[in-house]
Formats: structure tokens, C-alpha cells, sequence
């Protein structure tokens, strides 16, 4: 989930997405000095645009919270790497050889499906997915060279 590369999407629970069709009118706040109660129909439409919008922060809050987990993993790597030393300048009997261990870690994905329906789900987050990458680039650069 790459926030930085995409726009948000907005979500809205009917079919076929935002409709501007008279029956769901679009809502629009009176003035503060004539409020009126809402009707059905923009009670409807301003309940609507809250889910959409609570859909999307949490499409953003996720897409923040993996960017995070994956720095938390690679500050953790820096820390297993440099820790060789450390262990030998000081002893390995009180510092792990590996900081962090990893299982699996997701975030919460809001989605929405063909009928229109919001799916609130887990994403799960590859924290690998470089790593394998790397392996496999260097296998094929291996596999040009002989």
C-alpha cells in the first residue's frame, strides 16, 4: 500500500459509487444563523459522506502506519547488524542477536466491493518483499555473469 503514488479513492456504499441522481441529493451545510432540521434524504447523503470520509482517513492512517513498520524494520536491521560488535565489546549474555522478530503484522484496509458494500479488512505488510527482491536480482546477475 503505497500512499505517495496514489490518489486518494473515495468510497461511498452504493453501487456504481457517488451518484448525482435527484433521489440522494448532495448535502450542503446551511449557515450557522438558519439551521433547519435535516431531512431524510440529507441526513442520508451527510451520513454517507462521513463514512466516506472516515474510509478514507483510515486508508490513509494504514498506508502511514506500514510506511512506519517499515522503517521500524529497517532501523531494527541496522541495530542486528551493528549489534556483532556491541555483543563482543560488551558481552552477549544481556543482548539478543536479533532486536526484533516479526509475525505477521497488518493494517486495516477499507474497501469497497462491486455491489457497493464497505469491507473492513486486514492488509498484511510484506516486510520481506525487499530482501526477496535483492535475492532474486542477485541470483539472475549471477546466472548473466556465467
Amino acid at each position: 500500500m503505497s500512499s505517495t503514488s496514489r490518489t486518494p479513492k473515495h468510497l461511498v456504499c452504493l453501487p456504481g459509487g457517488r451518484s448525482s441522481a435527484a433521489h440522494i441529493p448532495s448535502y450542503t451545510p446551511h449557515p450557522r444563523h438558519q439551521l433547519t432540521p435535516l431531512s431524510h434524504d440529507n441526513q442520508f447523503a451527510l451520513h454517507l459522506h462521513q463514512l466516506d470520509a472516515q474510509a478514507t482517513r483510515i486508508n490513509q492512517l494504514a498506508a502511514e502506519l506500514e510506511e512506519a513498520v517499515k522503517q521500524f524494520k529497517v532501523t531494527a536491521s541496522q541495530v542486528n547488524q551493528s549489534s556483532y560488535t556491541f555483543r563482543e565489546v560488551y558481552g552477549n549474555d544481556w543482548f539478543p542477536k536479533q532486536i526484533c522478530d516479526y509475525q505477521g503484522v497488518s493494517v486495516p484496509k477499507v474497501s469497497q466491493t462491486p455491489n457497493g458494500r464497505l469491507s473492513l479488512s486486514s492488509h498484511p505488510i510484506d516486510l520481506f518483499a525487499q530482501e526477496r527482491d535483492a535475492h532474486q536480482l542477485a541470483n539472475l546477475l549471477r546466472k548473466l555473469s556465467n
